[in-house]
C-alpha cells in the first residue's frame, strides 16, 4: 500500500562530474539565475548560501531577505529559477529527513514516501524528493520544476541525498530573518489617588 506523507511548505558525498561538464553547468545556472526574469523578483540584495551539485544537478540558493531565497537549479540542458521561503525550506529539509531515515517495509512490500515543498503563489516551482522501495527496487528521486512547470530531476544515492537535505536545511537557516523588531516602551505608571480619610464619627445624641 502506498504511503506518502508530504510536507508543503526539500560531507559532501557527491557525484563526481567531470570539470568540463561542471563548469558548463554552472555557467548555465548562473545565466538563469541572472536573467530578467529571475532579477526583477529580486529586489533585496542577494547572496549565495549554497553552491554545489547533486547528483545530475547543480544547485544554487541564493538568500532574498524578508525571509525568502532564490532557488536556482540546472542539468546540462535545462536551468529552473523559482523563489521559496526559507521556513518552507526548513520543513522540507525535515520532512525529507524522516523520508530517508524511514525503515522499509517487510520483505517483499511496496512503499513510497515523498517530501515536497512549493514557493508561494498559484504559480509557483517545487520540489519533490521522493524514495521508493519495491521487491526488485530502491530508488531515491529528486525532481524540481519552476512556475513555467519546467523539470528537471536526477536519482540520488542515500548519501547525496543526506548531503543534499543538510545543505538545504543549512541554506534555509542561513536565510532565515535573524533581527528581532525593537520592544515599545511601556508607558509610565501613573500613581492612584490618595485615599480620602474616613469622616469623623459623630458621637451620642443627648435630650
Amino acid at each position: 500500500m502506498e504511503q506518502r506523507p508530504r510536507a508543503r511548505r526539500y560531507s559532501q558525498a557527491v557525484r563526481l562530474i567531470p570539470r568540463a561538464s561542471t563548469l558548463a553547468v554552472f555557467a548555465i545556472l548562473a545565466a538563469s539565475l541572472w536573467s530578467p526574469g529571475a532579477t526583477a523578483v529580486a529586489q533585496a540584495p542577494e547572496r549565495s548560501v549554497l553552491r554545489q551539485l547533486y547528483g545530475d544537478l547543480a544547485f544554487e540558493v541564493r538568500t532574498k531577505g524578508q525571509g525568502s531565497v532564490l532557488m536556482g537549479v540546472a542539468d546540462a540542458r535545462t536551468s529552473l529559477a523559482f523563489t521559496l521561503l526559507a521556513i518552507d525550506l526548513r520543513k522540507w529539509s525535515d520532512s525529507a529527513s524522516r523520508v530517508l531515515a524511514a525503515r522499509p517495509p517487510r520483505k517483499g512490500g511496496y512503499v513510497k514516501w515523498e517530501a515536497v515543498v512549493a514557493g508561494p503563489g498559484t504559480a509557483a516551482g517545487s520540489m519533490s524528493l521522493a524514495r521508493t522501495i519495491n521487491p526488485t527496487d530502491t530508488s531515491i528521486i529528486l525532481l524540481v520544476t519552476d512556475t513555467a512547470f519546467r523539470g528537471v530531476r536526477t536519482a540520488l544515492s542515500m548519501d547525496e541525498a543526506r548531503a543534499l537535505t543538510a545543505a538545504m536545511k543549512r541554506a534555509a537557516m542561513a536565510s532565515l530573518p535573524t533581527t528581532v523588531p525593537p520592544m515599545t516602551k511601556a508607558p509610565p505608571a501613573t500613581k492612584a489617588p490618595p485615599k480620602k480619610p474616613p469622616p469623623p464619627s459623630k458621637g451620642p445624641l443627648r435630650d
